[in-house]
């Protein structure tokens, strides 16, 4: 009986031996033979996006879709009246069509980047190339002149002037066939109709009455918008918006460290001899003299207005400037004739600081667009010589050039008053 126990324990022994060995043996098989190829086929869906920092500045309600990328990624839809500068970061989803409301309140749909594009004012013509889709015009205003490219390519015929900034030519622009018109609200309101009338889809900015920054950058990001360069916009109105903050601390460093005061100015659009016409307040001209830390004399009035000599002469401004479109020569007459009239007894033509804007000065200080950085720095330069350095520009004209050329020619002055600038253009 033991024999037979010792011999099942033999077996169990050798049993288990084996299971070892056989274990083992696996083992060493899996860890040293050759794994099989494993082929593994994914498909990969990319969605375009752009990650970029997002100014919004506008007194308009406007309805936008972002894409924000938080924990996890939702679509927000947006509808805000904003009335402070607000920074974000956003992811932003490239995709048309879409919707935006325009200037007028006005829900307009986009179904495409607009590759034909009709300009209907010089302001809008520069935000334009400012936003790198000055390409797609086809067809602008006779005022727009800048950038010098514009004025290049409508001389070579392949951009069409559609006529003036107040009467446009409708039937030159359907002959464009733009897919875009841009018009301002100021001048081409009244359009709206015979617009929707010919079958043109038209899109409305602030353009020349925009009355400050805020409503500058407003039309520079709906522009982005439509036309996809929300980048490009955003940068822009930053930079702009940046600026006018810097002029602003700037100022008011220099009025308590007593190195400067704030001016009282008087603008004329024209020379007096064609009446005197001048802006009061919610104009774009008169936020310029606050931002430049100026005061406007007439700001008692709105829009724009035409005055006496009496009431001027009350005010007695420190600083007096006068836009025109003319000449040097015609700059000089204006001084000439400002000497002789009654503003001889303000405090601006005795202490000689009457200053005459022609060419790009007059350009800026009318229009409001991505130039108001040069208008703000011709300004503060007028205003606050001691801190921001004398203003050395050939377009604008003082009583040392008349001095330095001599009495003009008595021939009368003829020259032409901005009229853009009665909207701002």
């Amino acid at each position: 009986m033991s024999g037979l126990r010792y011999n099942l324990r033999f077996v169990v022994l050798a049993l288990v031996i084996l299971v070892l060995v056989l274990a083992a043996s696996l083992v060493y098989v899996g860890f040293t033979r050759v794994p099989s190829p494993v082929t593994t086929t994914m498909t990969v869906t990319e969605t375009e996006v752009v990650t970029e920092r997002v100014t919004t500045v506008t007194t308009y309600t406007t309805r936008l879709t972002y894409t924000t990328q938080l924990v996890t990624t939702r679509v927000l839809t947006e509808t805000k009246v904003v009335t402070e500068t607000v920074v974000k970061e956003y992811t932003v989803v490239k995709k048309y069509p879409l919707e935006v409301v325009d200037a007028l309140g006005r829900i307009v749909r986009v179904e495409s980047v607009p590759r034909r594009v009709v300009s209907l004012a010089p302001s809008i013509t520069e935000m334009l190339f400012a936003l790198g889709v000055g390409e797609y015009i086809v067809g602008v205003d006779k005022y727009s002149n800048y950038p010098p490219e514009i004025v290049k390519l409508r001389e070579e015929g392949k951009v069409v002037c559609v006529g003036g900034y107040w009467n446009p030519d409708l039937e030159k622009i359907v002959k464009l066939q733009p897919d875009l018109v841009v018009a301002g609200v100021g001048a081409h309101a009244k359009l709206l109709d015979k617009f929707n009338e010919l079958g043109l889809k038209v899109i409305y900015v602030h353009g020349g009455i925009a009355a400050n920054v805020r409503d500058i950058v407003s039309d520079i990001q709906l522009l982005g918008l439509v036309f996809n360069v929300t980048d490009r916009a955003s940068k822009l109105s930053e930079e702009i918006l940046n600026y006018v903050k810097d002029i602003s601390a700037k100022i008011e460093e220099a009025k308590k460290a007593n190195k400067t005061t704030v001016k009282k100015v008087l603008v004329l659009l024209g020379p007096p001899s064609m009446g005197l016409w001048s802006t009061g307040s919610g104009t774009f001209i008169d936020y310029l003299i606050k931002v430049a830390g100026g005061v406007n004399i007439l700001s008692k009035y709105h829009g724009w207005i035409q005055v006496g000599y009496e009431e001027i002469i009350k005010a007695d401004p420190e600083v007096i400037i006068i836009t025109v479109m003319g000449t040097r020569e015609d700059a000089l007459k204006i001084l000439e004739e400002v000497k002789n009239s009654p503003l001889n007894a303000t405090s601006a033509v005795r202490s000689g600081r009457v200053y005459v804007l022609i060419g790009e000065a007059d350009d800026v200080l009318c229009r409001p667009g991505p130039r108001i950085t040069i208008a703000l720095d011709i300004l503060v330069r007028i205003l606050h010589p001691k801190v921001f350095g004398e203003v050395e520009r050939d377009d604008v004209i003082t009583y040392e050039h008349l001095e330095s050329y001599g009495a003009p020619s008595r021939i009368g002055v003829l020259v032409g008053v901005g009229l853009e600038c009665y909207d701002g253009g």
